[in-house]
């Protein structure tokens, strides 16, 4: 199944999403759908921004992606349709996410 992206809405099957914040990616795994934010769509804001997310087909979350440091100005950019996920960080880590959990099963600082 396809899942399709219009601003801050996913389309799939005959079910629309809102989200509530632009997505930048969306894909199935492992019976849910993982959402990439938009990176920007927190800027401004003093706190961290997880924009790595997983729903369920009606729309519930299930988890929010760990990220690789604390710094509110770490967010991911880029993210792979795989299991498990691999999640690129603005602050240079390319980290392997737990499609179940979010969690971080491993990370690489890249820079």
């Amino acid at each position: 199944m396809n899942v399709s992206v219009f601003d801050n809405q996913i389309q799939f099957s005959d079910r629309t999403i809102t989200l509530p914040h632009t997505v930048k990616k969306a894909f199935l795994l492992k019976g849910k759908i993982v959402v990439l934010f938009d990176p920007d769509a927190n800027l401004g804001k003093t706190e961290q921004f997880r924009n790595l997310v997983a729903i369920s087909t009606v729309g519930v979350r299930l988890w929010e992606a760990e990220l690789p440091t604390n710094m509110s100005s770490d967010v991911y950019y880029d993210v792979t349709p795989a299991s498990p996920i691999i999640a690129y960080s603005f602050r240079s880590y390319t980290c392997t996410i737990d499609p179940d959990t979010g969690l971080i099963i491993s990370k690489e600082f890249t820079k």
